[in-house]
């Protein structure tokens, strides 16, 4: 007969051993994703990223541009105003103006960001100005040269007018005069969407959006997620904004942390 002892002591064995492997294989396939990547990626230079707000970035593909810059890329923001209508409990929008643009230039460095770029386009009011940013942004372009552009989809996520313009301008520019960079809109899987609009995170209604791109890739930002919540809680002037949702329970960078991959819809070629 087996003394109880040993038994125990083979059960507790076996689950180590069988712990250790489900480690390994863990590993193994973080190992595998992020390589894959790697190799996906290799044949990007030089990113332009284009969002009208400041933390818009961070939100949306802050792991992309953290992983790119970790490649050696060059990784330009384009932020189209400094976000002065954002909440704010007793700031001016001057004054929030200017808090946002230092928290944006925090932001960016956590990100590896190479370049930013600063517009002083009036919050709220991207869509009256779209035609000057579309000629500022043809001559930024021309000046960078990028491979690939990065903003919002036609739905702006979440229908958000600034948003929209903002994807507006960057489709028009790149369909009209410089149609050599891939285009990249953030994107997220319907379920995902679905998720976030029930948890507060996103509007109501913008889970059934027909204007909201389907992913078409994705990239695996597990292995930067630190840098992206340090880039999110830079942003510290719109925590109470950025924490919708179970943020009103638990921080609101928390919520990347549930998220290792980030989506994209690859807008094929004009």
């Amino acid at each position: 007969m087996t003394p109880r002892g040993a038994r125990r002591g083979d059960g507790t064995l076996f689950r180590a051993t069988l712990g250790g492997l489900l480690g390994l294989f863990a590993l193994a396939c973080w190992w595998a994703q992020d390589h894959r990547e790697r190799r996906r990626l290799a044949g990007i230079h030089r990113v332009l990223a284009v969002f009208p707000h400041p933390d818009d970035e961070t939100v949306a593909c802050g792991g992309t541009l953290r992983r790119l810059s970790a490649l050696q890329r060059d990784v330009t923001l384009l932020v189209l105003t400094r976000g002065e209508r954002g909440p704010s409990r007793d700031r001016t929008a001057t004054a929030l103006g200017i808090l946002r643009a230092a928290e944006m230039e925090a932001a960016a460095q956590h990100l590896g960001v190479r370049r930013l770029v600063q517009w002083r386009f009036p919050d709220g009011a991207l869509t009256e100005n779209a035609a000057l940013m579309h000629a500022q942004l043809e001559t930024l372009v021309e000046e960078l040269r990028p491979d690939l552009m990065l903003t919002y989809g036609p739905d702006g996520l979440y229908g958000h007018p600034d948003h929209v313009a903002c994807s507006a301008v960057v489709t028009s520019v790149r369909r009209r005069t410089h149609p050599s960079p891939s285009l990249w809109y953030v994107a997220l899987p319907y379920a995902l969407r679905r998720t976030l609009v029930q948890l507060r995170t996103l509007p109501r209604g913008s889970a059934s959006s027909r204007l909201a791109p389907a992913p078409s890739s994705a990239v695996f930002v597990f292995p930067v997620l630190a840098s992206k919540i340090r880039a999110w809680r830079a942003h510290q002037s719109q925590s109470r904004a950025l924490g919708a949702g179970p943020g009103r329970l638990v921080p609101g960078w928390v919520i990347p942390l549930l998220q290792p991959f980030e989506f994209f819809h690859e807008v094929p070629a004009p």
